[in-house]
């Protein structure tokens, strides 16, 4: 009996021993990902995204547009330059270029605004 504790007791003891602190786990993810969270495809190598749909929403104190995706019937808010705000309206279709894990647009392209229809 006195062996078997023992052997219980140092196979706790090296578990312990062995055992892998959260602030160790911490500091083993940050070197894998990186201070520029360039691993994988997110920051500089990540490919840019295009949704095409209506602007339903100008928040301009904030420079945040949001996109009404027809085909999804989703609705997608997005930070947007300065200059580029001041040139859209309320029911414009358009055409952001953005970073797949980003909501910062890196671009718009702006058509005419949607026509209703007159609903004969």
């Amino acid at each position: 009996m006195k062996r078997i504790m023992a052997a219980a007791a140092i196979l706790c003891l090296a578990a312990s021993c062995f055992a892998v602190s959260p602030s160790q786990q911490k500091a083993a993810r940050e070197a894998l990902v990186g201070d520029d969270q360039s691993a994988g495809i997110s920051g500089e190598g990540a490919p840019l995204m295009t949704l095409s749909g209506e602007v339903v929403s100008i928040k301009r104190s904030f420079n945040q547009i949001t996109v009404k995706d027809p085909n999804k019937l989703t609705e997608r808010q997005f930070t947007v330059k300065p200059e580029e705000i001041n040139s859209l309206r309320l029911g414009d279709t358009v055409e952001v270029k953005y970073k797949s894990d980003s909501s910062v647009a890196e671009s718009i392209t702006s058509s005419k605004p949607v026509q209703p229809s007159p609903g004969y």
